[in-house]
């Protein structure tokens, strides 16, 4: 960086130069690094997929990236020196006013929370807005910057998972139901089956006792050889272990 001075004499004839030279290399330097910084910001700032505003300390709109635009459907000019609350849904205005006042006192300088937000043909989508305070070097209140995610989708998916568990858990009820209703049924058949089991044994064992045993008695009152009395013995003694577990068990 230079600076030249003229030399005159009294009558202000030109008598030579003054300059001055400074090495400015590490100025340009920053001031290169300060555009590099400014233009990775403004580039962020434009390319990022949610909405961002900034709003100075009256609560008017400053700043607004073109994914706000077209989340809301406005053109910048259009909300520029406006107020972004007016884009509210009528029933989030209050908890927005909240929100800004809870981000105010935030140590951390940051809220995060949900509203219902309006589109420029009216329509209303839910939002997750984040707010930062901006401040002044003093640390004083400077306005809000704020980012906007359109969540539509999001609550879309929600509500599927939703409905799909409270199908599923539907299902299981309805199958613990009729498992339930099965092992009833399957219990009273098993039960008839024993029953009927317990029946047909208590009558096998009545006519064994009744029906056979009497007869083969009288068998062996009469005259009978050994080899008629050996087969007689062995008929009686397989009728008896044939009906044995009868006989303990009705015992």
């Amino acid at each position: 960086e230079a600076a030249l001075s003229l030399l005159t004499d009294p009558e202000g004839n030109r008598r030579g130069t003054i300059a001055i030279c400074r090495d400015i290399t590490t100025r340009v330097k920053a001031e290169k690094q300060l555009l590099n910084t400014k233009l990775f910001l403004e580039n962020i700032f434009a390319t990022t997929r949610d909405g961002i505003y900034v709003s100075d300390p009256q609560g008017k709109c400053i700043m607004i990236n073109q994914a706000f635009s077209d989340i809301t459907g406005y053109r910048q000019e259009e909300l520029i020196g406006g107020s972004a609350a007016s884009l509210l849904a009528d029933d989030s205005d209050a908890e927005l006013s909240q929100q800004i006042m809870k981000a105010m006192d935030n140590k951390d300088d940051l809220s995060l929370f949900e509203a219902r937000w309006k589109r420029k043909n009216g329509t209303v989508f839910p939002a997750e807005v984040r707010l930062a305070v901006l401040k002044t070097e003093a640390g004083d209140y400077n306005g809000i910057v704020a980012s906007v995610r359109d969540i539509t989708e999001r609550r879309r998916v929600l509500e599927e998972l939703r409905q799909s568990h409270e199908q599923l858990e539907e299902k299981v009820r309805e199958r613990t139901e009729n498992l339930e209703e099965m092992n009833t049924a399957l219990r009273v058949l098993l039960q008839g089956r024993e029953e009927d089991k317990q029946t047909h044994e208590d009558k096998i064992l009545a006519n064994v006792n009744e029906l056979v045993l009497p007869y083969l008695d009288r068998l062996k009152a009469t005259r009978l050889d050994e080899r008629q009395r050996s087969s007689l013995a062995i008929i009686e003694a397989n009728l008896k272990d044939i009906v044995a577990p009868f006989a303990g068990r009705t015992a």
